[in-house]
């Protein structure tokens, strides 16, 4: 074999490597290793010193040791497809040098400290998220905001809830289906999973999620089998109020100066926090709680939440910071209520904005209604482009934020949902510059707010 087709072994080695998929590495490096021992055999035979050293380097980066007289000659050479032997991989370690797929042949040590050491686990890729001006909650498909993950209700830029999991008899839920409805709104639907005691898909439990300024959850739980049900139904509430980019890093602890308070009476928790001038707070509170005994049926109407109808009443226990609920359903009877947290910003207090799908919205400033009464109207007979324009419209609805700042209001363009509902100077003034013509009033808003914070020196 001449030097050329040495060379080639060696360059063919080399794209094993350097095209080599995760889960096929392994099988790679052992092709590259027998290309490499070969191009080494074969340098040694035509006496080319120049191709001995980079087959000799490359086996190395590999972690195979220096293979004396060839391959063929040592009794302890790794077979062609086998692995470097224990002893040989220690010894090399050091000798290594970084290589695009090796680039650290030696454990790096950690560093400590800074945000990007460890990250709270994330909530999955159909993890649902919705939003209402400054207001948004981000939790997995069964609505559910894992203690220490990085969920929650979110205000202003400050978390008001951190912990909001549901589960029946200590056991998370199964899902059936879950999306978001409204911009602003969300619905679960959800069963048991098999436990002792209790068939799985015996209990079919929804919940109807609305937020804006606050949150407004609706919740059922039906016994859809023929025989009565004994469960226990846990909600774990946690408020941390953290910082938005806290979140999404490394969240200080606070509970120091964070007050909770419980009140039986009226199925209340209460968190306060306050430090240096800065004042937030959370307020659970449990409303028509009672279970259903007749009419089950028509109780499925989500709007039926809110009508004046009797219940047999069943109000939570309070366990620490959870809301308990220890019932029997007899067969095609439910358990309902109503979960509504305000939340409090120095002194102003907010309540929930919405408590049913596809409502009229308030008339304020902003407010949906006003929106899409004052947009362009488009129309075509092409469905795709229409459906385009239509959701397009109510997206940028949905991250409009607003406020008020030198006795001004203004509405502009938040940067995104749902971590960045916020001003960003470069992104905000592209947005509100191509959406002129369908809401002039987004570029005034970010006029205004941009020049009041330009600064002076």
């Amino acid at each position: 074999m001449d030097a050329k087709e040495i060379f080639d072994l060696i360059v063919k080695a080399d794209e094993r490597l350097k095209y080599a998929t995760p889960d096929k590495a392994e099988a790679r490096k052992a092709q590259a290793r027998d290309l490499l021992v070969k191009a080494l055999e074969e340098a040694r035979a035509i006496g080319n010193d120049q191709l001995v050293q980079q087959a000799e380097t490359r086996l190395a980066d590999l972690g195979m040791p220096p293979v004396a007289g060839g391959a063929g000659e040592r009794e302890d050479a790794p077979a062609v497809h086998g692995s470097p032997l224990p002893e040989a991989k220690a010894a090399s370690a050091a000798g290594r040098r970084p290589t695009p797929l090796d680039p650290y042949p030696e454990p790096r040590p950690e560093v400590e400290g800074g945000d990007e050491k460890s990250y709270p686990p994330e909530l999955g890729t159909d993890a649902i998220a919705i939003l209402e001006g400054r207001t948004f909650m981000f939790s997995d498909s069964l609505g559910d905001v894992p203690a220490g993950s990085i969920g929650g209700l979110l205000h202003d830029d400050t978390r008001f809830l951190s912990g909001w999991e549901l589960t029946l008899n200590g056991q998370p839920l199964s899902l059936l289906k879950s999306r978001v409805v409204d911009y602003y709104s969300a619905a679960f639907f959800l069963t048991n999973r098999e436990m002792p005691g209790l068939r799985a898909n015996t209990l079919t439990v929804r919940r109807f999620r609305f937020v804006g300024n606050g949150l407004h959850e609706q919740v059922g739980v039906y016994n859809s089998s023929s025989e009565a049900v004994r469960f226990e139904l846990r909600l774990r509430v946690g408020a941390d109020f953290a910082d938005l980019f806290e979140v999404k890093s490394v969240v200080r602890d606070r509970s120091a100066k964070i007050d909770i308070e419980h009140d039986p009476d009226l199925s209340l928790l209460h968190f306060h926090y306050e430090n240096e001038g800065y004042l937030a707070e959370t307020n659970v509170e449990v409303r028509r709680s009672g279970v259903i005994r007749r009419g089950l049926e028509e109780r499925l109407d989500p709007s039926s939440m809110t009508e004046p109808e009797p219940l047999q009443e069943h109000k939570p226990a309070i366990d620490g910071n959870d809301l308990v609920w220890d019932v029997e359903l007899d067969s095609r009877t439910g358990l309902v209520f109503i979960l509504r947290v305000t939340v409090r910003v120095n002194e102003t207090v907010l309540e929930p904005m919405h408590d049913e799908f596809g409502e009229e919205q308030q008339q304020v400033e902003g407010a949906l209604t006003n929106w899409l009464e004052e947009v362009p109207r488009f129309r075509s007979d092409h469905a795709v482009l229409k459906n385009v324009f239509d959701k397009s419209i109510l997206d940028l609805a949905a991250l409009r934020i607003a406020g008020e700042l030198g006795g001004e209001s203004y509405i502009m363009p938040a940067a995104g949902l749902p971590w960045f509902m916020t001003l960003f100077g470069r992104d905000t003034l592209v947005t509100a510059l191509q959406t002129v013509w369908v809401g002039p009033e987004l570029a005034r808003g970010a006029l205004h707010l941009l020049g009041a914070l330009q600064g002076k020196e």
